[in-house]
Parts: structure tokens; C-alpha cells; sequence
């Protein structure tokens, strides 16, 4: 598990990690993660309540889209000038100006694309239990090094449990490799 995992996270190129967000991190860490498991077999039964959860994610998703595609249609109406009223606002308040409404849309792609990661990863995720092999399988040095090549916040992969439990890991260099 731990050569494996080794494996995978030399695939990260270290010198572009300045192109990637601290989530971005975290999904690639998560994925290699879930690769280690699927390899150890570690799987879980899908959740009952599973369905339903992602019924809701989608109904959350599609209102997200329906918000975007009304700022874009008001906003197309200020720059051309129009006053018509948009029929799908309901009660969404709609800005003024063409400004706050541009930064409406970008705020909304943003939302609307950590939704639909979140979704995939939930998804992804149903039958791969991830904390099995992060708890007992792979050295935790592995991952301490990474997050320090990677300037990654150690809390947003090992949750306080893990850390208290290997506090001796926490203290390796970021040039540490398993072998």
C-alpha cells in the first residue's frame, strides 16, 4: 500500500504546484488514496441513504445552473440596455450594474463547479472506504512529505485523529521516500 501510494504521488509534477488550489491538492492526494484502496480492497457497502443524497446534490446542481443562466440572460439585458423582467428570477434579486452582476456569474461557475466536484467525489467514493488504508495501511511519512513538497495544509488530508495518532510522522522531511 505504502509502495503503491509512493507511486502515485511521484506522478505529481512539483514544480507546477503553484498552478493548483489547495482542493485541487486534495482531489489529486484523495485519488491516489483511492487507487491504494481499491488495490487493498477495501470496500464498503453504498450507503442506504446514498440515492437520496445524491438526488438532493443534483437538485441543488440544477438550481445553481438555473441562478447562472438567469444572471447571464440579466445580464445580457443591461448591457443591451433592455429593462424586460426576467420570468425565471422568482425571488433571486438581481444587481444593478453590469459589474456586480459579472462578478454574480463568476461567483456562480465557481459554485457551481465545487458542486459538481463534490458530486463526483461522492459518487466515486460510495463503495471505497478511503480511511482504512490512511489508518492502517500506508506510512503516514509518505503523506507528511508530500504535503510539504506540495505546500498542502496537513489538516486538509489527516484529520485530527490521524495526526494524534502518528505524531511521530509529522516531524519528516518533505525530501522523505519510501522505498
Amino acid at each position: 500500500a505504502s509502495f503503491t501510494l509512493q507511486q502515485e504521488l511521484n506522478k505529481f509534477d512539483v514544480s507546477k504546484k503553484n498552478h493548483y488550489t489547495q482542493d485541487q491538492l486534495v482531489k489529486f492526494y484523495n485519488d491516489a488514496n483511492r487507487r491504494v484502496a481499491i488495490l487493498c480492497n477495501h470496500q464498503k457497502a453504498e450507503s442506504k441513504s446514498h440515492a437520496a443524497a445524491m438526488e438532493k446534490m443534483k437538485a441543488a446542481r440544477e438550481t445553481i445552473e438555473k441562478n447562472l443562466r438567469v444572471m447571464r440572460k440579466h445580464s445580457s439585458n443591461l448591457e443591451s440596455g433592455s429593462q424586460k423582467p426576467i420570468k425565471d428570477a422568482g425571488d433571486m434579486k438581481l444587481p444593478k450594474d453590469l459589474n456586480t452582476t459579472r462578478k454574480k456569474i463568476a461567483e456562480l461557475k465557481i459554485r457551481l463547479e465545487k458542486h459538481q466536484h463534490a458530486m463526483d467525489v461522492k459518487e466515486e467514493n460510495k463503495t471505497v472506504s478511503l480511511g482504512t488504508s490512511k489508518t492502517n495501511y500506508m506510512d503516514p511519512r509518505i503523506t507528511v512529505a508530500w504535503c510539504k513538497q506540495v505546500d498542502l495544509a496537513i489538516e486538509r488530508v489527516f484529520p485530527r485523529t490521524i495526526r494524534t495518532k502518528f505524531p511521530w510522522a509529522m516531524h519528516f522531511k518533505s525530501t522523505f521516500r519510501f522505498d
